[in-house]
């Protein structure tokens, strides 16, 4: 297994514990890394400290987390991932199964410095059961 997939898999386990709060992020994050939840809907959240606040924030929508990878390539540079995440929404109790591609670029020195996702609004405000207004709020693309 490519060093930098062990970094992506061990941080897609810390969150799909529920709770990042104990993640140091320099594990993880060069402080300058991006995450971009929703590419192009939502601005980059700059800054390891910040994406672990955006994550937190997130968490409190859904539970039980899980990631089913169908596809991860990994290079020196680069992890690509296509999954699906399967989570319950809290405010409703429904189960939902999102399809989702993500990018992690690395660092020299094996951080993460980028991480962007894109999956269909559209589709997941179905699944959740809430207009298009109601998912930008979800996805903090307002």
């Amino acid at each position: 297994m490519h060093k930098n997939e062990k970094i992506v898999r061990a941080l897609l386990d810390e969150v799909h514990k529920g709770d990042v709060s104990a993640v140091a992020p320099e594990d993880y994050f060069t402080d300058e890394a991006y995450y971009q939840p929703l590419v192009p809907a939502v601005h980059p959240i700059q800054g390891s400290q910040e994406i672990l606040a955006e994550i937190s924030r997130q968490l409190v929508i859904y539970t039980d987390l899980q990631a089913e990878i169908h596809v991860l390539i990994a290079t020196d540079d680069y992890v690509f991932t296509e999954r699906t995440d399967h989570a319950r929404i809290l405010a409703n109790d429904k189960k939902v199964s999102i399809p989702l591609m993500a990018i992690y670029e690395f660092s020299a020195d094996g951080k993460i410095k980028a991480w962007r996702e894109i999956f269909d609004t559209g589709y997941a405000a179905c699944q959740i059961d809430v207009d298009m207004d109601d998912m930008a709020q979800i996805t903090g693309s307002v």
